[in-house]
């Protein structure tokens, strides 16, 4: 077992240590992630946050995680599209959009919308432009995937062209931990569809609207609990004490930051 050097700040002796592995294995046994096949569910904790904070903000373009790919020269759009479009349809969260009730609590469903992806033919100037533009489109996750793609393809100074793709998430589906893991897996898809027209992965077993079911069971709201208790603790003891690095908050708070080395 893997203990996180947090888990080790929560537990410092050995008696406390030992009684927390007891639990986390205990509840692990007991509440493991089933497949549940269901097509919509509640919003994980992480995402609802997410969700309130993109509220908040009024439809702002600061929770879009973009991704930008020079793609191999000779590269075929077609399959790259169809490898892209799988990959979409094997993860549900990728194709899934929320809707609010009259309360106000909000969930996630299934979209079966095949992700729509776009080829431009421009110029290098142009395609400066065209992100530029894409990255300051807001994105409503009530009715659109929360990814959109296009292919762009320029030429180059020095001769011969250049094809791009631009990948935009939203946040809410996607972090830097998922960037490796979907390279790798566009890649093999693109890889076997040069081979065969089949599509070669099968869908995955576990989906992410699975672990958000798993979250918000009732089984777990203990552990909830401990992990709020502890949080709220550690706020506490933070805003009691002075830090010089700490300054006021602007009249009008903006998401523009620089650099620092």
């Amino acid at each position: 077992m893997k203990i996180s050097a947090l888990t080790l700040n929560r537990h410092p002796t050995v008696a406390t240590l030992s009684e927390h592995i007891n639990r986390q294995q205990q509840a692990s046994a007991d509440t493991a992630i089933v497949a549940s096949g269901l097509r919509e569910a509640p919003l994980s904790f992480q995402q609802s946050r997410l969700w309130f904070m993109q509220q908040l903000s009024g439809g702002a373009t600061h929770y879009l995680s973009p991704v930008l790919l020079r793609l191999s020269a000779g590269v075929d759009c077609e399959l790259f599209i169809k490898s892209l479009q799988a990959l979409v349809s094997r993860h549900q969260v990728l194709r899934s959009l929320i809707r609010q009730d009259e309360r106000g609590e909000a969930s996630q469903w299934v979209s079966e919308e095949r992700l729509p992806v776009s080829l431009h033919l421009l110029s290098a100037e142009a395609f400066s432009v065209a992100l530029s533009q894409a990255l300051q489109q807001p994105m409503d996750l009530t009715c659109e995937l929360p990814l959109r793609a296009a292919l762009y393809r320029y030429p180059e100074p020095t001769g011969g062209e250049v094809t791009a793709c631009l990948l935009v998430f939203h946040h809410i589906v996607f972090d830097g931990w998922s960037l490796e893991v979907l390279l790798k897996e566009l890649d093999a898809l693109y890889r076997h569809f040069q081979r065969s027209p089949t599509t070669p992965l099968p869908t995955p077993g576990l989906q992410y609207l699975d672990y958000a079911l798993w979250q918000r069971a009732p089984e777990n709201a203990s552990r909830q609990a401990d992990d709020l208790a502890f949080g709220s603790g550690n706020w506490r003891v933070a805003s009691s004490s002075t830090s010089p690095w700490i300054m006021s908050d602007p009249t009008l708070s903006t998401c523009v930051g620089t650099a620092a080395k």
